[in-house]
């Protein structure tokens, strides 16, 4: 074979298997957990002495996903307070595809009402607060 088209060759399926992978890793169940993404999640939020406190639920698509939750503020005019959840998933552990609600709080000290956020993974998630 000629060493330009082995060459060529070479390339192409570098490229076949890069797609491959990416295809493979992107879509395989548990790689995207909680369509919440796709959904308005409902946060509950009470206020006490100047504390606000978020509350919520993610139902994760295994009993063996885990749900932490953590909440930033940037002082600005209004606050801004953003709430990143995260979900994990063990690896190489067996674990039964049930549907599992996962419960999450956080809480902020402001004197004004902070400007609400939040993010699942990395991604902006549309939320709807109840005022209690």
């Amino acid at each position: 074979m000629d060493p330009k088209r082995a060459g060529m060759a070479m390339i192409i399926l570098f490229a076949v298997l890069a797609l491959l992978f990416f295809v493979v890793t992107y879509f395989l169940p548990g790689n995207t957990p909680a369509d919440a993404t796709n959904e308005n999640l409902t946060v509950t939020h009470f206020v006490s002495n100047g504390m606000h406190t978020y509350q919520g639920s993610l139902e994760l698509e295994t009993a063996c996903e885990t749900l932490t939750a953590a909440v930033s503020v940037a002082f600005s005019k209004p606050p801004q307070a953003k709430i990143r959840l995260v979900t994990d998933r063990p690896q190489n552990v067996p674990c039964a595809n049930i549907k599992t609600e996962q419960f999450f709080d956080v809480a902020v000290s402001s004197e004004e009402m902070p400007e609400l956020s939040l993010t699942l993974n990395g991604a902006p998630v549309a939320i709807s607060v109840i005022e209690k």
